[in-house]
């Protein structure tokens, strides 16, 4: 077994290139000395926004045992240097907002428990390798090693010879940011008793973490290996020698040893989230597993999976970060299955706030996949997120400092973003289908579908929509269906250089919502039909050949009209900040549009020059003073109706609405530059538009482009498959 030590510093870039694959890819050759485990350093990505975990756990695992520091905590309950309080039970990988888990804490100290709060320690000779995590408690002598079965986490102590040894089981402990706000985890009520046979058995009532109002419990059951000669509990700073039993909101559990005894003393605590009893199972299952046993059988585990893939050429250093992006794509999130005896289906039951998540790192493909039942998100492309996160009375103010913060830990094109996600179905998630905040720059999200997003409504607040994005710099979001969701698409803050193209929306609350961005941003061939198609609250964007069958709203030109939150706009291309500034309405383009209810003349009087040249405004749609020669067909109601058949989805509608005049082919000079940013409409690689194809990839006429996203339809009624 290969161990990598703290100090080991691959001075790699924080750049993964990982396939998210389904199937087993088997790329010959690969020296027969190492095996793919063997690249593994769980340190890598702890730090800096990363908050990943160093200790062991095994694929979609309910444990994560995991060491955690002294508050003030990052989200992951672990950082580099700081003193360590404790091993919880359930760490959590990768994530951002606010911490969660962090459950359970063992911990060992000699003497006397005088503060069983105060037992930070300083460490040495700290450890790991997958499956395996040891470290030196300097105050007290102590080593710790941790290794870890699905279900009950293994965690073996040291004692120096001749010392009074105490283990301490901690039920109420929860990762706290030590931010006292909504996000920081709190311990609600906790329990420990001690069982005459020496089981010790507990719950924890926790609330707390991004997205994660309402409470949940977790349930444990603890054996030792050596028989304790006498315990205690505490409840807040109260100490009760001998007392077998504890609830309260900061409680747990001492228990002494002799120091004649074998030094070395090994606690198993099994866990569960359904009850006691289902923890107590768990643990009787590895009441014969040794340590040495689980440690083996976990590494044997992770080498057989990441085997699947094996490499060849390429450097040391790519290799252990292609197999610790490979292993990190199987940490999160928690398979709970077997936990939940009303769980009737053959797939596995998922426990977290994102399915699949590669945080903040570049390069991912996330294909083919069926997410869902997220209680949170289905992908999340990435949050920076610190201590700090979050913590502003001001939410703009406070996320400018968040950008400030991320640009200088490495958001930039060369180590962050640039994710492929496709042909995935992913439904039934509380707060987003596809979520990213800075972490999905210079993505590709692409024939995705998207739907029953936040339908149970299991909390409140903002964020909820079926593609959330902060910061879509560069991004294209093409040929996606999203529907029942409550907003389809939301771009919030810098979405700039952005094209969002030949999308179906349906059925949504709101299909699209543009938020405090300055642009240039291009949205072209996409179908609107909802019965609320876009709300622009944004500058500098490009609206061409849609359908839009819903209402169009903005800001307005009452006294709110003028958005006074300070955003950036960046330099072309880039994640570097250029300005920044407010959000009045206008600077907008609409050309070759259909539109069959919006009343664009909520934009006569934005402070904003507006553009609009080609479009037809069908039944209730009334056209802007900008247009100078609409195409008006008020006596024309097509019925645009989806239908939905076993073979993909219909447009049903009848072509009743003239050709009109001619119009121009739109493309980058046409569009002109953003006012704000003052830069030119173009793709991501810098190349200019030239919108030449229609909603199917049709070539349009170049001479006179139809309007809408279908080309060159003939009168009459038509049954097009759009899905």
């Amino acid at each position: 077994m290969q161990l990598l030590t703290r100090k080991t510093n691959y001075g790699i870039k924080k750049t993964c290139l990982i396939s998210f694959l389904q199937c087993c890819i088997i790329i010959k050759g690969m020296a027969q000395q190492k095996q793919p485990i063997d690249y593994v350093n769980t340190f890598l990505g702890v730090d800096n926004g990363g908050n990943v975990l160093p200790g062991p756990c095994l694929p979609f695992s309910l444990i994560r045992l995991n060491p955690v520091v002294a508050k003030p905590q990052p989200t992951s309950g672990y950082a580099t240097g700081k003193p360590i309080i404790g091993f919880v039970q359930t760490g959590t990988s990768g994530t951002g907002g606010g911490g969660r888990y962090g459950n359970f804490a063992v911990m060992a100290m000699t003497g006397h428990p005088h503060n069983i709060e105060d037992y930070s320690t300083p460490i040495d000779k700290e450890t790991a390798s997958a499956g395996y995590y040891s470290v030196h408690l300097m105050k007290s002598g102590i080593g710790v090693e941790l290794t870890c079965t699905e279900k009950v986490g293994f965690t073996r102590f040291t004692f120096p010879k001749g010392t009074n040894p105490i283990i301490t089981i901690n039920a109420s402990s929860v990762i706290d940011l030590f931010r006292n706000n909504k996000n920081d985890g709190q311990c609600l009520e906790a329990s420990v008793k001690v069982d005459p046979d020496g089981v010790i058995e507990g719950y924890g009532k926790f609330v707390g973490g991004w997205g994660h109002i309402q409470p949940y419990r977790m349930y444990f059951a603890a054996t030792f290996d050596k028989r304790f000669l006498s315990s205690g509990t505490w409840n807040d700073t109260v100490i009760s020698e001998n007392s077998k039993e504890v609830k309260g909101k900061q409680c747990g559990a001492f228990f002494r040893f002799s120091e004649n005894q074998n030094t070395e003393v090994m606690i198993k605590v099994g866990i569960s989230v359904l009850s006691v009893d289902n923890a107590k199972e768990n643990l009787l299952e590895q009441k014969s597993v040794s340590f040495k046993t689980a440690l083996e059988r976990n590494r044997q585990t992770w080498n057989a999976l990441l085997s699947k893939i094996r490499i060849d050429g390429g450097t040391e250093n790519k290799r252990v970060l292609f197999y610790t992006g490979l292993y990190r794509t199987y940490v999160m999130p928690t398979d709970i299955t077997g936990e939940n005896p009303a769980w009737e289906s053959k797939e596995p039951q998922f426990w977290d706030s994102y399915l699949i998540g590669p945080h903040w790192s570049k390069g991912w493909i996330i294909e083919n996949n069926i997410i869902r039942y997220s209680t949170c998100s289905g992908i999340s492309l990435g949050k920076y997120g610190d201590e700090w996160d979050n913590t502003s009375a001001n939410s703009a103010e406070g996320y400018v400092e968040t950008i400030s913060r991320a640009l200088k830990n490495g958001w930039n094109s060369e180590t962050i973003g640039h994710h492929i996600v496709r042909k995935n179905t992913i439904s039934h998630c509380e707060q987003a289908g596809i979520v990213g905040s800075l972490g999905a720059a210079f993505s590709i999200i692409t024939d995705n579908i998207i739907y029953d997003i936040h339908v149970r409504n299991l909390f409140g607040g903002a964020e909820m929509a079926g593609i959330k994005l902060h910061g879509a710099i560069d991004v294209n979001i093409n040929h996606n269906h999203i529907y029942r969701t409550c907003l389809g698409l939301w771009l919030d803050w810098m979405a700039q250089g952005t094209r969002i193209s030949c999308n179906l929306f349906n059925d949504n609350d709101q299909d699209v919502f543009v938020e405090v961005g300055h642009g240039p941003f291009l949205m072209d061939n996409n179908l609107f039909l909802s019965s609320s198609s876009l709300w622009d609250r944004s500058q500098g964007g490009a609206y061409v050949h849609n359908l839009f069958a819903g209402r169009i709203t903005n800001i307005g030109v009452h006294e709110n009209s003028l958005d006074n939150r300070q955003t950036p706009f960046m330099k072309p291309h880039s994640t570097e900040i250029a300005g920044f500034h407010n959000n009045p309405n206008g600077d907008d383009r609409y050309y070759n549009n259909l539109f069959l209810t919006s009343d664009l003349n909520i934009y006569d009087s934005v402070p904003l020059p507006m553009w609009m040249d080609g479009n037809v405004y069908l039944a209730e749609a009334k056209p802007s003073k900008y247009e100078k020669k609409p195409l008006l067909e008020s006596k024309c109601d097509p019925n645009f109706k989806l239908v939905k058949k076993t073979n993909g989805f219909y447009l049903e509608f009848n072509r009743c609405w003239g050709a009109g005049e001619i119009r121009k082919l739109v493309t980058t000079y046409m569009l002109g530059k953003a006012v704000i940013p003052n830069l030119p409409y173009e793709n991501a690689n810098g190349l200019p538009y030239s919108i030449t194809t229609d909603y199917f990839g049709k070539k349009r006429n170049e001479k006179s482009p139809s309007a809408g996203p279908f080309e060159n339809l003939a009168i009459g009624k038509h049954m097009l498959k759009v899905w």
